[in-house]
């Protein structure tokens, strides 16, 4: 039998929540106990079997909060990032959440510093991002310290063993493991988090629960900062003095509103960026600019804008790529920025900063990549630009208001904003929040 003849012969109930879980939802609102062999009810939520069980591992933590002690901290933070330090000092699970500007990162540096002066230099430490962009922005914070940083994936030796309950499940050796960007973690790669961690370990998950969901199922660092409410330690206060208009818009954005003055054109006016003429030079200017859209294809959709930015480039030039497969015998990850050294329409080079520094790649051994003036939304979540140009065509609406703060969060400087009339508020019209079973309680 068809998967699709499958899914229609069972209870249309079953049916419709089959097709929840492929809009990311792990649950679905249901008053009937529908009888099924693939299915649980409870409490009003209809799931799939499987994913209840994943669920139910995001409730059987039983994180714990050690007595308070002293530790010497770094005397110059905010009173908000030292408190979130001292309790991820003396908690088994710490939540870290915080929007644009707070300093999640200098925060993150300082705690493992602050760990290492108090349990000592023997302990070991990692630092993780789902992504390989988002863990080498942590690299500069961390250099000078023993802790080995990875992509969350390669962390979890997913590159060896793909499928949760495929392994035996051995833990970590680390003592303290901190996840950045974490809300862009699904739930079974969350799942496999909590099952590879040691008995008397820390874990401490940073993320800005506004963003957009994962690309997978559920949110359960949403989730988590429900469940275990105690142990979430949020960051309010801005420290960028430079771009006030930007964090005006993005806090009126989480209110479902738009800031009085706001400066929007359409159709955009879009140039190809000069990204240099030397490898360094063009890696180092990927974070200058970027071209932000939420479709892929289209007219104002992140590949067809690349194609024709790339096309107005001649001779001898450095294209920006966008690395989309994984490929961990290479160190070369999904959502890798990098360069493509070009020379009268031929490709000469491939140039990407790894954890060895800089590195050439002949185009033909290269996984999957795609060219990369313009990204999606989704593909810049774990990076930041100086500006972003930020187009927003019709159809963006369907990705809700949580697409809108990602995208605006995404530029530490300067924002240009491209969109119809009226298609920002359709945007902040819809969400992307899903339906899970977990409520805040």
């Amino acid at each position: 039998m068809s998967s699709e003849l499958f899914v229609k012969a069972m209870p249309l109930e079953v049916q419709e929540l089959m097709m929840r879980l492929k809009e990311g939802h792990t649950a679905m609102p249901s008053g009937v106990s529908t009888i099924s062999p693939y299915v649980h009810h409870e409490k009003g939520f209809l799931y799939l079997k499987s994913i209840f069980e994943m669920q139910q591992e995001l409730k059987n933590l039983a994180p714990i909060i050690e007595p308070p002690f002293t530790v010497d901290i770094n005397s110059s933070l905010l009173e908000e990032q030292k408190a979130a330090i001292f309790f991820a000092l003396r908690s088994s699970l710490t939540l870290l959440t915080g929007g644009p500007g707070t300093g999640k990162s200098f925060t993150i540096a300082e705690l493992v510093r602050s760990y290492f002066n108090y349990f000592g230099m023997s302990k070991l430490v990692a630092l993780a991002a789902p992504t390989g962009k988002a863990s080498q922005q942590l690299q500069p914070l961390v250099k000078d310290l023993p802790v080995k940083l990875a992509t969350l994936q390669r962390l979890l030796f997913i590159y060896e063993q793909p499928f949760i309950g495929s392994e035996e499940i051995v833990p970590l050796p680390f003592d303290l493991i901190i996840v950045d960007e974490a809300s862009m973690i699904d739930l079974p790669l969350m799942v496999r988090l909590f099952q590879r961690m040691k008995r008397g370990s820390k874990l401490v998950l940073v993320g800005d629960k506004d963003q957009l969901p994962p690309v997978g199922l559920g949110e359960p660092f949403v989730d988590l900062m429900k469940i275990y409410s105690a142990h979430v330690m949020r960051l309010t206060q801005c420290m960028r003095s430079n771009c006030s208009d930007i964090l005006e818009l993005a806090s009126a954005l989480r209110k479902n509103s738009l800031p009085q003055t706001l400066n929007i054109s359409w159709p955009p006016s879009l140039k190809a960026f000069d990204y240099g003429s030397s490898p360094e030079e063009s890696l180092m200017r990927q974070k200058e600019y970027r071209i932000l859209s939420p479709l892929v294809e289209g007219p104002h959709g992140s590949r067809q804008i690349s194609e024709k930015l790339f096309g107005l480039s001649k001779g001898h030039f450095y294209a920006p790529i966008i690395i989309t497969e994984n490929d961990f015998k290479q160190s070369l990850y999904n959502g890798l920025l990098g360069s493509l050294e070009v020379l009268d329409g031929q490709f000469i080079k491939a140039y990407f900063l790894t954890e060895l520094g800089i590195e050439s790649f002949s185009p033909q051994d290269l996984p999957a990549f795609e060219l990369a003036y313009a990204i999606t939304v989704h593909k810049s979540q774990g990076s930041e630009f100086d500006t972003v140009h930020f187009v927003i065509p019709p159809g963006s609406e369907r990705f809700g208001k949580e697409l809108l703060y990602t995208g605006v969060t995404r530029t530490k400087k300067k924002l240009i904003l491209s969109a119809p009339e009226g298609q920002i508020e359709l945007c902040l019209e819809a969400s992307q929040s899903r339906c899970t079973g977990v409520v805040s309680l």
